[in-house]
């Protein structure tokens, strides 16, 4: 990208030593930095991150940008964030608002269109053996399935109003399991970076992430933005 001199303000400050995750986790605890932006480690053509990047994933308190090469010109990215409408606590509700109106904002300066995308994978086999007699016809059944399908996508369309963005925005919503389905997505739609959350897990020390979102990491191909809930506590100390 071609910015004017005027418009490039840096500060240079050099660091070295060993656990270099750590001592940018602690630099932006000092600083109170608001956002970190990296390129990705190794063979950026590769799929997945490795290890000093998944560091920073699971235990920056700050936002994460993870960069891989995009050829394509800045007004042709594409920005998709992935949401999960299931947010019972005030954290994970905040962290899915902030997701969108981050991606918003990204899409905007970009192609313009903002790809949601939201699986919806509870166990349908497991559900239907729980509340259905054995004897339930099919039409029974995909009347279940459907009205699984319809309270997930509800409970996501309130979650963009309330999130109060516009725009172009393409959602794919669609019973799978996340973390085949949103690099399967990325691919097939070539997207050039992925919003999304990692979820921190109280009383687990050096594991502060969901599954899901860990499996979804080390499949990814684009660039990625990392976001944690507002009362994340990263384990690194100053």
């Amino acid at each position: 990208m071609n910015l004017p001199k005027d418009q490039i303000k840096l500060e240079i400050e050099s660091d070295c030593g060993p656990r270099p995750a750590e001592r940018v986790i602690r630099r932006v605890l000092t600083g109170g930095y608001d956002l970190v932006i990296k390129n990705v480690e190794g063979r950026t053509q590769r799929k997945g991150f490795k290890a000093i990047d998944m560091e920073l994933l699971r235990k920056c308190p700050c936002p994460v940008w993870l960069c891989r090469p995009i050829e394509r010109t800045h007004t042709d990215i594409r920005v998709a964030v992935a949401i999960d409408p299931e947010t019972d606590a005030a954290s994970t509700y905040d962290l899915a608002i902030r997701l969108l109106r981050w991606a918003r904002v990204l899409a905007d300066s970009c192609s313009g269109t903002l790809h949601v995308i939201s699986c919806w994978d509870y166990d349908v086999d497991e559900y239907l053996r729980r509340h259905f007699p054995l004897s339930a016809s099919e039409e029974e059944l995909d009347q279940a399935t459907e009205a699984a399908r319809s309270q997930h996508r509800s409970k996501l369309d309130v979650l963009i109003r309330a999130s109060g963005i516009g725009g172009d925005i393409q959602v794919h919503h669609v019973i799978a399991h996340p973390d085949n389905y949103i690099p399967l997505l990325i691919d097939e739609e070539k997207l050039d970076l992925l919003v999304m959350g990692t979820v921190g897990r109280a009383g687990i020390p050096g594991f502060i992430m969901g599954n899901t979102a860990e499996n979804i990491l080390q499949k990814v191909s684009c660039s990625l933005l990392a976001l944690k809930p507002s009362d994340f506590e990263s384990p690194i100390k100053i």
